[in-house]
């Protein structure tokens, strides 16, 4: 296993990226200063990887992973910054049942699917302006899947309604989404942030006891609980600190930059979070 380097997983939105889309530069400098270290910064999102992209762009982060989409896509930036990214994993299922339940009462519903190896989206209805990034193509709902889907998201439906419906068809990932959309979505069974990071970690080597992970959403619990060091950030709900090992300031206190210069001091002194593991030893393989 490496052991001088920490998998980091930063949540974007509310994490990094602040509510008027900017990122503040002291979150800047933080995130550039443990990606320098050679540390493994991977952003961690429910944005799709086009709404991705532009955002690692900013941050300088070549050569780095992110896990997008909630898990179902992890991409690779291009080491030289020069040529975007490369697709390494992609997570997708047949929407198709999902879809034709959704179909029988479509009034008030509207329904995004983004496909594999998508740029966009295909949707049954308009979503509101700037909700879904790249292409968006309107098609009919006997069209709208026919690909298969990396997740599907829906607009005008009942939470509570919409997490019944997927569970009784064994999807998983039923959360409010987060990013560029505001409705909930679904996602291929047993896929999260946690199960690709964990895929990711055990690829780059990293020991379970140097993973550290910062969100603030629902979709961001099973990460938290999944590092060694999960982190939530102040403004986050009750469920997501509860599920953190810490909190941290909010957004608007550059609360991300507290937790990234604590990381630089603690490879300074030489600190390990080894001992804070749950369930598993530091440097297990699962």
């Amino acid at each position: 296993m490496t052991r001088d380097r920490l998998l980091i997983a930063l949540d974007v939105d509310g994490t990094i990226v602040r509510s008027d889309g900017a990122v503040a530069p002291r979150v800047h400098a933080a995130i550039r200063a443990v990606h320098d270290a050679r540390h493994h910064v991977v952003l961690s999102t429910g944005r799709s990887p086009q709404a991705t992209s532009p955002v690692i762009a900013t941050l300088g982060l070549a050569g780095a992973h992110a896990v997008c989409a909630n898990g179902a896509v992890t991409l690779l930036t291009d080491p030289s910054g020069r040529h975007g990214y490369t697709v390494v994993a992609e997570q997708t299922f047949d929407p198709g049942p999902l879809l034709a339940v959704l179909a029988r009462d479509p009034s008030g519903c509207a329904v995004a699917v983004e496909a594999p190896g998508a740029q966009g989206f295909r949707v049954t209805a308009g979503f509101p302006a700037g909700e879904l990034s790249g292409a968006v193509v309107v098609t009919s709902w006997e069209l709208v899947g026919g690909y298969g889907a990396r997740r599907v998201i829906v607009e005008g439906m009942d939470r509570s309604r919409f997490a019944a419906l997927a569970g009784e068809l064994g999807l998983g990932g039923v959360d409010d989404t987060t990013g560029r959309t505001g409705g909930v979505e679904a996602g291929p069974p047993g896929i999260s942030k946690a199960s690709a990071l964990e895929r990711l970690r055990v690829t780059l080597g990293v020991g379970a006891g140097d993973t550290v992970a910062v969100g603030d959403h629902l979709n961001d619990v099973e990460m938290l609980r999944w590092a060694a060091r999960g982190v939530a950030m102040g403004h986050a709900p009750d469920a997501v600190r509860a599920a953190a090992d810490e909190v941290t300031g909010s957004c608007a206190e550059d609360g991300l930059a507290d937790v990234l210069e604590s990381i630089v001091h603690r490879r300074e002194t030489g600190d390990r979070y080894g001992d804070r593991v749950r369930g598993r030893p530091p440097d297990s393989g699962g």
